[in-house]
């Protein structure tokens, strides 16, 4: 078989088409350019080919794993359903996928880890998956903040036009939290871990409904249910019968390479999508504020993403991240990873609600002194000099990931 025939079986067909794009690019630039041009042009050719190629291995690796399944070979699997793709915009998101990577590969390197995005839910290589699962493997549901309510199925109306008539078609999108309950349902015999989350349920009609719903669903389960925060963790306790525990956000599990001693100034960190309980007005009143009590501020939405994050480059651009976190002497922010980001660099943080009430709030009793919890807008600047006067006091939760084998998969195994 050639190479190209190995190519077009191996690699997805977006992939393979831009692989060849980028070899006619360069077969061009060579050949028609001047040459005081073509050598600088094709350097920069040369180079994106290049990483691309690399990027290209990290596709053939998963479907070699695919390949692998066919062949059926007799080893202890982990399936981890529910990362997201390079395309996603929050770097949060992308940090929590290099930890829990991190852990499995320190910590189950016993297993093979077997990754499925969340658009490859019920795909032909998921359903081979299914039909092929060993009763030793495990399956690792992604961290997310969507467990309950807030996160509801979507429709989508697409209308198609022929001639002089118009159709309106219907397209019903089902929300994570319901896709988690179609992936629980396909193990039935296998231990289901949902790694740490977020529960809340609107106090409204829609609310209620879906609670009722789950408390059918998750009786006899097994499905062990990790809580990023104790409030959501007493959510499932009080209201539906099913194994939970409080378990830290598996960002905690990340350690910056260096910690830098020099810092200046501070960083304000606010949402500005869906999840923020804050208007533009707030958001320019709370910049007003900390730009009085601080004379450098860097204000930005430090965590959106404007560019897909491939796994190459995923570490080193979270450490950039870091870094920034690390040149400020406060951070003022309302994203649950922005306080987690200030609290392993060993910033002073000052921390305000998002949408969700305890999503954050919650951490009050587990994090040091030099997270500053603020009960309203106006409270910014005294906590500010608070966390500036103190020297920094952080938490150790280490001891949650040590032990995760021994308490949470004895427990469910």
């Amino acid at each position: 078989m050639k190479i190209k025939e190995i190519l077009k079986f191996v690699l997805p067909v977006k992939c393979y088409s831009f692989l060849q794009k980028m070899t006619i690019q360069l077969y061009f630039i060579k050949n028609v350019f001047p040459k005081k041009v073509t050598r600088q042009l094709y350097i920069i050719a040369k180079v994106i080919k290049y990483l691309s190629v690399i990027a290209l291995v990290q596709v053939i690796k998963k479907k070699y794993i695919q390949i692998k399944w066919i062949f059926k070979i007799n080893k202890k699997n982990i399936i981890w359903v529910g990362c997201f793709s390079s395309d996603e915009s929050n770097i949060g998101d992308h940090a929590q996928t290099l930890a829990i990577e991190k852990f499995l590969q320190k910590h189950f390197s016993d297993y093979q880890v077997i990754c499925f995005f969340r658009n490859e839910v019920g795909n032909s290589r998921w359903n081979r998956m299914v039909h092929n699962i060993g009763k030793n493997d495990l399956v690792f549901i992604h961290s997310s903040g969507d467990f309950g309510s807030r996160y509801n199925i979507i429709t989508e109306k697409n209308i198609i036009e022929e001639d002089i008539y118009k159709k309106e078609i219907f397209v019903k999108k089902y929300s994570w939290h319901d896709i988690r309950k179609k992936i629980i349902m396909s193990f039935p015999k296998n231990p289901i871990i949902q790694l740490p989350t977020t529960v809340y349920y609107e106090d409204n009609e829609k609310g209620k409904k879906i609670l009722e719903q789950d408390m059918i669903f998750y009786r006899d389960k097994n499905v062990m249910v990790l809580c990023r925060e104790s409030q959501s963790n007493a959510i499932l306790s009080r209201s539906i019968n099913c194994k939970s525990r409080f378990f830290p956000d598996f960002v905690f599990y990340l350690k910056p390479t260096s910690v830098r001693k020099t810092r200046k100034g501070a960083l304000l960190n606010l949402r500005t999508d869906s999840e923020s309980k804050f208007n533009q007005g707030e958001r320019n009143k709370i910049s007003e504020m900390v730009k009085k009590a601080v004379p450098e501020v860097l204000d930005m939405d430090a965590h959106k993403l404007t560019f897909p994050i491939i796994d190459l480059i995923r570490e080193n651009y979270i450490n950039s991240i870091f870094h920034i976190y690390q040149s400020r002497e406060v951070i003022i922010t309302d994203m649950m990873h922005g306080m987690i980001f200030a609290v392993i660099n060993q910033t002073p943080c000052v921390v305000l609600d998002d949408a969700i009430p305890h999503k954050i709030s919650a951490y009050k009793d587990i994090l040091g002194k030099s997270v500053k919890f603020a009960n309203n807008i106006y409270e910014i600047p005294k906590l500010m000099q608070e966390a500036l006067d103190e020297p920094f006091q952080g938490t150790d939760l280490s001891s949650y990931f040590a032990n995760f084998k021994k308490d949470i998969l004895e427990e469910i195994t």
